[in-house]
């Protein structure tokens, strides 16, 4: 079986041809199915027009973030200006993208 979000495992890691790869992966505790759905989290927003759950796609123009938009439907998200607000926001969106990945 396959590990879930939380479980402990144990692994061997090897070299592969894009980096370390983890080999005869173990699965030393699972945890419990009532504590696996309270875990996790969905940080995604809604779409204003669409309503589905979206991470918003940054649009720059000439090079500076411009609005974020929803990869459905292209609605505006939010749009960004040369105040604080919008470099925390940019921070935020950034912050949010790397947590992501």
């Amino acid at each position: 079986s396959l590990p879930d979000i939380g479980d402990k495992v144990e692994f061997e890691s090897k070299p592969g041809a894009k980096g370390p790869r983890a080999n005869n992966i173990r699965i030393t505790a699972k945890l419990p199915k009532s504590v696996r759905n309270h875990n996790q989290t969905d940080d995604r927003i809604n779409c204003p027009s669409c309503k589905k759950k979206i991470v918003p796609r940054m649009i720059t123009y000439k090079g500076e973030p411009d609005k974020s938009v929803c990869p459905y439907c292209a609605a505006t998200v939010s749009t960004f200006g040369n105040s604080f607000s919008f470099y925390i926001t940019v921070i935020a969106v950034i912050a949010f993208i790397v947590m992501i990945w």
